[in-house]
């Protein structure tokens, strides 16, 4: 079913997930991003922020991962109408909580539903995986296939289309904090070191088959303990997050079974047993911040098992609900 408007949610989503660097992400509540697309005469992709959205810095429409992702699916799908998009995120960019990628997931579904082909999730993973590179330089899966399938997903990182969704059989309890820090991807991947020897590799490979087995199994205390086992990527990155310390002590202190960073952070995630310990863990996190005189967001969150949707309700007057 064609349509003249249509309001599409994309959940952000957590990457680098222990040892799975670029490859191991999942979709979060709580945090994401929701874009309006309407059709317009001539071929231009045009756009703006909502009112309410909470981050809203000047950005160039080439440099927006949301107008690549737009003006991809017009190309693909053969489109010759134009369309302006209304762009509200939960979080500022450069969170680490894949705030790019939900934004070329959630333009690029708009525009296909534009054209009653929603369905097509092939396609709308090809156009949002063009917008994530006008931000990271790379067509990396890890935070936009999880924001498109939802769940847990696994990607190919040189063969994306092989790409696999893995449930978790059990409901997750997570807290996630954003100290406030700049990161940028490119000095943190700068970072890193370019060979590692083949024992460690071999140890990284084996935490990573373990990690997806405690998914697969719902076993949330192995999840967390096995975040906590990268030896290669987020020791390098943590420097980058002064308070990353405190925050990881003073989560495992009250209660948490785990705790790592996100992307290229500065976010941070902790699995926690209940979502009455998530509360806990996440006031504590955010203590730990405060302690270094440092402003922070801290949300409870859960696994987003839907991924971008259309919504349905999208508020009288201009107010989205969230």
């Amino acid at each position: 079913m064609r349509r003249d408007v249509v309001t599409v949610s994309a959940p952000a989503s957590l990457s680098n997930l222990g040892p799975g660097f670029d490859c191991l992400g999942v979709a979060i509540s709580n945090f994401g991003d929701r874009i309006r697309a309407r059709r317009q005469p001539g071929p231009e992709v045009t756009w703006e922020w909502h009112r309410s959205s909470v981050w809203s810095a000047p950005v160039r429409s080439e440099d927006n991962t949301a107008v690549v992702a737009a003006r991809s699916m017009l190309r693909r799908l053969d489109i010759a109408t134009g369309v302006h998009l209304e762009i509200s995120k939960q979080g500022r960019a450069g969170s680490g909580l894949g705030s790019s990628a939900a934004s070329a997931v959630a333009a690029a579904l708009a525009v296909a539903a534009l054209e009653g082909r929603e369905l097509e999730k092939d396609v709308i993973r090809e156009a949002a995986l063009d917008g994530e590179q006008a931000a990271s330089a790379a067509r990396h899966g890890d935070n936009v296939l999880p924001s498109l399938y939802g769940g847990f997903v696994l990607a190919q990182s040189d063969r994306l289309e092989f790409s696999r969704r893995i449930d978790c059989p059990t409901r997750l309890h997570l807290a996630i904090i954003l100290p406030d820090v700049d990161v940028l991807t490119r000095e943190a991947r700068g970072l890193l070191p370019r060979e590692i020897p083949l024992d460690a590799a071999v140890r990284h490979a084996s935490l990573l088959g373990m990690l997806v087995n405690a998914i697969c199994c719902g076993n949330a205390s192995d999840i967390g303990h096995l975040v906590m086992c990268d030896e290669i990527v987020e020791p390098k990155r943590a420097v980058l997050v002064t308070a990353y310390q405190d925050i990881r002590s003073s989560a495992v202190h009250a209660g948490a079974h785990g705790v790592a960073l996100s992307g290229s952070g500065p976010a941070m995630f902790a699995v926690c047993p209940t979502s009455e310990s998530a509360s806990e863990v996440t006031r504590a996190m955010q203590h730990a911040c405060a302690h270094r005189g440092m402003e922070s967001i801290a949300r409870t969150s859960s696994v987003d098992t839907s991924g971008a949707r259309i919504d349905t309700e999208t508020g009288q007057g201009g107010d989205w609900p969230w």
